[in-house]
């Protein structure tokens, strides 16, 4: 299993500085990382980072906010006793639908 946290903001930001600043960051504490464009999207960037052993972190600054992604590493548990424990709250380790 592993966790993912994602976080999002509708704030405006300077693209090309808060970019740089996540990369700054992320690469002292030693993580690859890889900037992506679109020409069709002028107003985004998103940035990736990767460490050896799986975790993947994303952010993206566009015109109209930013936002954080963070996989963490794979680890040994149980998927349903993590949102038991989470939420308080009977879980299953996949979904499944609901009728009314």
């Amino acid at each position: 299993m592993n966790y993912i946290v994602l976080s999002q903001t509708p704030d405006p930001v300077d693209l090309e500085a808060s970019v740089n600043a996540v990369k700054t960051f992320w690469e002292s504490k030693g993580f690859t990382t890889r900037t992506e464009t679109n020409s069709k999207d002028p107003g985004l960037i998103r940035l990736y980072a990767d460490q050896n052993g799986g975790q993947l972190m994303s952010y993206y600054a566009n015109t109209k906010g930013s936002g954080l992604e963070i996989d963490t590493v794979c680890i040994a548990g149980d998927l349903g006793a993590m949102y038991e424990e989470l939420d308080r709250q009977d879980a299953s380790a996949s979904p499944t639908p609901t009728t009314k």
